[in-house]
């Protein structure tokens, strides 16, 4: 990231453009005329009802949703961003997780049976997730539809799906009836460029309001001339997405025939992925993905995440000449005597107050080394990247808890949510007996 790689599609005068609200320029939160007429060329390129811009990056996407929601109960897969979990707090919602099963993928059978269980309870996923990976988003949107749940989607990764039948499947075409995308993620937009679709006009002015609440209201014009033409990019040149595609199909097909290495290798648990998305598993060779990234990073090329087993590659259709530089990187991967386990499964730590709560409490902090089961979160803390909470506020961290952040820790991984190393907690010491 970003989508853009450094490239811009059209030349212009940066400092010219970064304007504030001006009579021929236009207001975001209340458009009238050029921006109005931007975000219905991209809804209409969506397939959308209605699409608002936003400058502030699909995170404020996330917190308006939840805001629009407006408390209460709603299911949420626990694969969400950390933004999630600050808009469950800033709306007050009482979230029933769904967690990660094989694979840390979520599971479309998991969360149809919570929508069942829970007929007309609003539902937020997020889709794809970070590595690409898709559960049957169509399946759980038809039962959403038959049970009269609402579903909101954070679809992050995948503002390009739209484009393209190689792609998989939109959640607005699957049937959401909201959906973010950061568009400077694939397309070539600046940083924090991102759409907020609905699949219903008659959504858009209590959106907007929700919007309103969290977006600056000094938002940026460069990034959204930029949205605009990466709409109109990805909408007229369909042959260079296509192109974009069968060189990332050939790219692994190429990588998958280096000893040791594997390129988008997914178990069952994955219905479909994003072919453009290169995960590259280099335990085969003996190698972490903590080293492969580095021995990447010193080639030339810039890995956006690293976990234990392998790498991923965030392309662009504007970057199409990175083959011969990549596969000779690592054809050159030295192999190595690390022994690679799995990627360990996310526990399901248990709930002791409620996350609104327990983020607007004192708190007390103390050096993770010191850490003790029963312990109750103060804080969201997580791998990053991709940012998404192994414990979320309120919660009792348990032993589970504390060998999941122990072995990332060892693996090098960088950790969110402990401020130079800083466990945050609720209460003076144990609070809550670790089972």
């Amino acid at each position: 990231m970003p989508g853009h790689k450094g490239k811009a599609i059209k030349d212009f005068d940066l400092f010219a453009l970064d304007v504030t609200e001006l009579p021929q320029t236009d207001n975001l939160l209340s458009p009238k005329s050029a921006i109005k007429k931007a975000e219905e060329l991209a809804a209409d390129a969506y397939g959308a009802g209605s699409t608002v811009f936003l400058t502030c990056g699909s995170s404020a996407g996330v917190l308006a949703m939840m805001l629009y929601i407006g408390g209460g109960k709603v299911i949420v897969s626990r694969d969400c961003h950390i933004s999630a979990i600050n808009g469950i707090a800033l709306a007050g919602i009482d979230p029933i997780f769904v967690f990660p099963s094989d694979g840390n993928m979520i599971s479309a059978v998991d969360l149809i049976e919570k929508i069942d269980r829970h007929p007309g309870m609003p539902v937020f996923v997020t889709y794809p997730n970070s590595y690409g990976q898709c559960f049957d988003i169509e399946s759980v949107a038809k039962s959403c539809k038959a049970n009269g749940s609402v579903l909101f989607v954070d679809e992050a990764h995948g503002a390009h799906f739209a484009f393209d039948k190689g792609f998989p499947i939109s959640s607005g075409e699957a049937g959401a009836s909201f959906w973010v995308q950061s568009a400077h993620k694939t397309m070539p937009a600046l940083n924090q460029a991102s759409f907020l679709h609905m699949a219903q006009k008659e959504s858009l002015q209590k959106m907007m309001k929700c919007v309103s609440m969290v977006h600056s209201t000094s938002p940026s014009f460069p990034i959204m001339l930029t949205m605009d033409l990466a709409r109109d990019y990805f909408t007229k040149n369909k042959g260079q997405i296509e192109s974009w595609i069968d060189t990332c199909i050939k790219i692994c097909e190429d990588i998958n025939d280096i000893e040791g290495i594997a390129c988008n290798r997914f178990g069952k648990g994955v219905f479909d992925f994003d072919r453009t998305r290169l995960c590259i598993n280099t335990a085969g060779r003996g190698v972490s993905g903590y080293d492969a990234q580095k021995h990447l990073m010193n080639c030339g090329i810039q890995p956006e995440m690293a976990n234990a087993e392998g790498v991923v590659l965030i392309t662009s259709p504007l970057c199409l000449n990175f083959r011969k530089k990549l596969l000779s990187a690592l054809n050159n991967l030295q192999s190595g005597s690390i022994r690679v386990g799995n990627e360990r499964l996310m526990p399901k730590p248990q709930k002791a107050i409620g996350i609104r709560e327990a983020m607007l409490m004192e708190q007390n902090a103390i050096p993770y080394e010191k850490v003790k089961a029963g312990m109750i979160a103060g804080r969201a803390v997580g791998l990053y990247p991709p940012g998404l909470p192994l414990l979320v506020p309120g919660e009792i961290l348990d032993d589970d808890c504390i060998g999941y952040l122990d072995y990332y820790i060892r693996k090098g991984h960088e950790i969110f949510g402990m401020d130079d190393g800083a466990f945050a907690y609720i209460g003076n010491d144990v609070l809550i007996n670790s089972k």
